[in-house]
């Protein structure tokens, strides 16, 4: 049998405090089954399935030696831009990684996103990243690398749709271009209703991609544990 995840509410602790601590400690003795708290949204940048699915992909990009550097738009605390650093340097890569941010949003007690992305880092004792701070329309496509084998979207803020989908476009149109044939756009906010059932994402991800790329191009879905993620990958020449 494998493993069973099962994802508890808040009054659960959403930081994994010591209820769930203890009734883990139960569970692995008597079955395969571990708790997990549901994620803070104003917390958590993203699910366990997620960070799977990013390391995945982005390994596949580095197996078949697509040219290009990495960039993610919207590192924040840092949570994914830790992950795909430890994949970079896990396989031996030299790619450059570049992360873009304005870093203008506080988390809990005013505590300044930089600050935090900087001692993830450390911790970790991880090469820090290529910061790019600012709006991303100061940024992109001024600072962007020539070329792009693996980038990831997720800048979503909780704003209106509309200025979302507005920014998700403003990516799109200057680093798809960018992006090597064979190299992979994840995008951690998409959501296709017709596909899964709407979830907790901002919709502006998917209103960008379809005035971008056209009814032609559908992104490949991805389960995150209730919160999904597109993906595609740059047809290789000639296909």
């Amino acid at each position: 049998m494998d493993h069973v995840f099962v994802a508890l509410g808040s009054q659960w602790d959403t930081r994994g405090g010591l209820l769930i601590r203890a009734a883990n400690r139960i569970l692995r003795r008597r079955a395969r089954v571990t708790l997990q708290p549901l994620i803070d949204p104003s917390v958590d940048m993203s699910t366990t399935e997620q960070r799977m699915n990013l390391v995945h992909l982005a390994e596949q990009v580095l197996a078949y030696r697509v040219p290009g550097d990495f960039v993610e738009f919207g590192t924040f605390t840092g949570e994914s831009a830790f992950i795909l650093a430890k994949v970079l340097l896990d396989n031996g890569s030299n790619k450059v990684f570049h992360c873009y941010d304005s870093f203008e949003h506080s988390i809990g007690e005013n505590r300044p996103p930089k600050e935090v992305l900087r001692r993830r880092f450390e911790q970790g004792a991880l090469p820090f990243p290529e910061l790019h701070e600012g709006r991303f329309e100061d940024t992109v496509p001024a600072e962007l690398p020539a070329r792009i084998a693996f980038m990831n979207i997720d800048c979503g803020w909780g704003g209106p749709p509309d200025e979302h989908s507005r920014i998700v476009e403003h990516l799109l149109r200057h680093a798809w271009p960018r992006l090597s044939p064979g190299g992979i756009l994840l995008m951690t906010d998409y959501c296709d209703p017709d596909r899964h059932p709407p979830d907790g994402t901002n919709p502006g991800v998917k209103m960008a991609c379809d005035r971008f790329f056209g009814a032609s191009v559908k992104p490949g879905q991805l389960w995150g544990g209730g919160y999904t993620q597109g993906y595609l990958r740059k047809p290789l020449d000639g296909d």
